[in-house]
């Protein structure tokens, strides 16, 4: 008989991890003072950010929730009281849905107030799958953010090579003094701006650091012929991120929990049945 496909059961419980993951990121943001009851009356936006958020602006709503306080801290509070009730009712839409309407507005006021592009979207990605009640539509979509995903870091690794400046002995070390003059001007020391001295009067070993981040981007290009290695490669996709952050002060808080959904795939995707 041929092999059809049958929707698994619902991995509830692997659900509500990634829900209580995004929900710690959230937290995260909000202690670091980020939210957007934080950006009062910041109604400004570049032409760097991607044209789609020409369009949200362009509407005035952003401009309109930062400039008032209460709805400000409405959706302040809203993102997590609706995080904490996905956790306990991951299969809610009406939940899922609002909570991506809150975390998009959010997404276009803080890529404002950055006044640059943020690639840092994953938090948005991770939420698509709940956002539709049939569990075959929702392994449909997690199918699809885990291929976005795996897009996401081998163009990025692709991109570093074609530029050339995987080849470029100097790179990370000029990097590394761009992004932390200001740090070295106000004589703001600690372990890491040490190190990053280090790296910038040692080219050589800089550069085998910078090679390295780009394999360990390129190697998720596996995923794309078998799922069995999913986790391996989160595990490789997560060490970039925090070596890219303590090197360049790069956080990789709102990619982590949709990161982690590769630690499930085998549990997010289609079973066979024959």
């Amino acid at each position: 008989m041929n092999k059809i496909f049958m929707p698994a059961t619902a991995p509830i419980n692997q659900y509500r991890i990634i829900i209580a993951i995004l929900f710690v990121e959230v937290l995260v943001y909000l202690f670091c003072n980020i939210r957007i009851a934080a950006f009062q009356q910041n109604t400004f936006f570049g032409f760097e950010q991607d044209p789609l958020l020409w369009l949200i602006y362009f509407t005035g709503l952003p401009q309109f929730i930062v400039g008032n306080i209460f709805i400000s801290y409405f959706i302040d509070v809203s993102i997590l009281l609706l995080l904490t009730a996905l956790i306990f009712k991951p299969l809610k839409k009406w939940l899922a849905l609002v909570l991506f309407i809150f975390l998009f507005l959010f997404y276009c006021i803080f890529t404002a107030h950055l006044g640059h592009r943020n690639y840092q979207s994953g938090y948005l990605l991770a939420l698509l799958p709940f956002l539709f009640v049939r569990e075959k539509n929702k392994q449909i979509v997690f199918e699809f953010t885990r291929y976005f995903l795996l897009f996401f870091y081998v163009s990025a690794a692709y991109f570093k090579i074609k530029s050339g400046s995987i080849f470029n002995p100097d790179h990370l070390s000029h990097a590394v003094t761009n992004q932390f003059t200001p740090y070295f001007l106000e004589h703001s020391y600690s372990v890491r701006t040490s190190f990053n001295l280090y790296l910038i009067s040692h080219h050589n070993f800089a550069q085998s650091l910078y090679f390295g981040s780009v394999i360990f981007e390129f190697i998720v290009i596996v995923g794309f012929f078998t799922k069995r290695y999913d986790s391996y490669l989160a595990i490789a996709i997560l060490i970039f991120h925090c070596t890219n952050w303590f090197i360049m002060d790069i956080a990789p808080i709102g990619q982590i929990a949709f990161i982690c959904t590769l630690f499930f795939s085998q549990k997010f995707c289609w079973k066979h049945q024959s």
